[in-house]
């Protein structure tokens, strides 16, 4: 039976309302679980990659819990920028998350299609709201989750039922036919209604849809799901075009690596009809359904059994497609970590140690009697600088109170170390001054020790410190007591009361420095390096 006019619009209307409501159902769902398990998984992520292989089936599960596989890179990212991880490492990450990505549609065929228990999960998004406005912390989070995957299930029935009557006027032949070109076609179909859905699991959902309703067939519906797939890495590249080096790699390496997957999935295709009609034995278009969310997940599990084997070979070959343009080593924070607080805060926390040390480096040159570096100085401010830019950047909500704490524990590092740096810079001569006299041999002693020594608890520090702020005013008196009797000429008197100020700032701000971020360090736990 034909459709009039006004009928075909409203059936349109509720498949598109459809497909927004499952849109935001995704966005709503991906929050909630990121917000709730996303810092966990991130932090299991990075302890689990040992090698590409653990890296692939780390992403995989990664991405299919917290349903998002741009996370999941831009983690990668931040490991390898923060040398937790190698880049061969990061890439059996991509790798699995392109895989993980499948678990989706998986859900969608069967709660949606087969089971219809779309109406039945309606209630998840009452309980999700209440729990979102009622209940606070992890369980708010899950509220959210619940609640988005209740509205997942509203927009596939809606989308169901716009397109029950479209089954005469919406049909196979309306689409590119089932040839090579045809299917190069719809791949393009494919990239494109992810990059303006800017979800590949909608258009999977939208294909699911469609096949349900009899508007395409099986092989057209495949060819458009893997111009979906390529499509995610696209959006990747976007996104990393204007980062640092490992973000560039990270974006490039998804892109070729998708191609290859698009080669392998074409491969594949009528291979696969066969044999699961062998296996059925029936014709694939009675089970379509099924049968298209477990090819979307055969080729992606083949792309990583074939490319796995090669990713040393294939990580030189992304590095020297995308080189390092001369980038400085010192620090390798990208603005794009920015995206995933905990994973910038895991990169931020190595570089700040790192600058630290470095200051430390110029200060035991002060406190052997010598001039420390000036463009050493000069290219530590400009480090440190940066980094406080960065750190400053984080968009971080109280409720978030681990990374909260980590990060006030690191911005007061960060504030101790900018005055430690202007000591060194700023005062050299305090540090040679202080090296001449005998009154502070004991606490120069004390300090060089600190400097010098491995994993030194900070209280010992602060306990020198504490010691050294007692004797203060003894040693003061004894200088200017020789200043009087004229053991001492007032202009050098002076300089030594202006090294005993000096020298107890650079024990304070030391020992705040080591003592914040040991804090810091407490707090984002032990990740592993590389």
């Amino acid at each position: 039976m034909l459709l009039t006019g006004a009928a075909m619009l409203l059936g349109l209307l509720q498949a598109l309302g459809g497909l927004g409501v499952f849109i935001l159902g995704m966005v709503i769902m991906v929050d909630g679980l990121h917000s709730g398990a996303g810092e966990g998984l991130q932090r299991l992520l990075a302890r689990s990659t040992r090698s590409p292989l653990s890296g692939a089936i780390t992403g995989a599960a990664s991405t299919s819990i917290l349903q998002s596989s741009s996370a999941t890179t831009i983690a990668a990212v931040g490991f390898v920028s923060a040398g937790l991880l190698s880049f061969p490492q990061a890439l059996g990450i991509i790798y699995g998350a392109n895989l993980g990505t499948t678990v989706t549609g998986w859900l969608v065929v069967f709660l949606g299609f087969k089971l219809k228990l779309g109406t039945l999960l309606l209630p998840l998004i009452f309980l999700g709201a209440m729990l979102r406005i009622f209940a606070r912390g992890r369980l708010s989070d899950l509220g959210y989750a619940l609640a988005g995957f209740g509205l997942i299930f509203l927009g596939i029935g809606q989308m169901q039922l716009g397109m029950q009557d479209f089954g005469d006027v919406l049909t196979p032949d309306a689409f590119p036919d089932d040839s090579f070109t045809g299917r190069l076609q719809l791949i393009g179909l494919g990239v494109t209604i992810t990059l303006i859905t800017q979800s590949s699991s909608a258009g999977v959902a939208t294909m699911l849809t469609l096949l349900y309703a009899g508007s395409v067939n099986f092989a057209q519906a495949a060819a458009v799901v893997i111009g979906m797939d390529l499509a995610t890495s696209v959006k990747a590249l976007i996104v990393t075009l204007g980062g640092r080096a490992e973000a560039r790699r990270t974006g490039v390496s998804h892109l070729v690596f998708n191609l290859a997957t698009v080669v392998i999935a074409l491969l594949m295709l009528q291979p696969f009809i066969y044999a699961w009609e062998w296996v059925a034995g029936q014709n694939i278009e009675q089970s379509a359904e099924i049968a298209l969310v477990a090819f979307h997940s055969a080729f992606n599990l083949a792309a990583v059994v074939v490319m796995l084997p090669f990713v040393h070979l294939f990580a030189r070959f992304i590095e020297f497609l995308v080189p390092d343009r001369g980038e400085t080593p010192t620090l390798r924070l990208d603005p794009l970590l920015l995206r995933e607080p905990s994973v910038a805060l895991h990169a931020a926390l190595p570089q700040l140690q790192q600058q630290r040390d470095l200051v430390c480096e110029q200060l035991a040159i002060l406190l052997r009697g010598e001039r420390a570096d000036r463009e050493r100085l000069a290219e530590l401010q400009h480090n440190l600088d940066h980094l406080h830019k960065f750190l400053d950047a984080m968009d971080l909500k109280p409720d978030q109170a681990r990374l909260w704490h980590t990060l006030t524990a690191m911005m007061h590092g960060m504030d101790h170390l900018q005055r430690l740096h202007e000591r060194c810079d700023e005062e050299p001569e305090r540090g040679i001054t202080a090296c001449t006299m005998k009154l502070l041999r004991s606490p120069l002693k004390s300090l060089r020790w600190y400097l010098q020594a491995d994993h030194v608890d900070p209280a010992v520090l602060e306990a020198d410190y504490k010691r050294l702020e007692q004797q203060r005013t003894r040693i003061r008196q004894a200088v200017i007591a020789d200043m009087v009797s004229g053991d001492l000429e007032v202009e050098e008197g002076t300089d030594q009361l202006e090294a005993l100020r000096w020298l107890v700032r650079v024990s304070k701000h030391l020992s705040r420095i080591d003592t914040h971020l040991q804090d810091a360090m407490l707090q984002d736990g032990k990740l592993p390096s590389n």
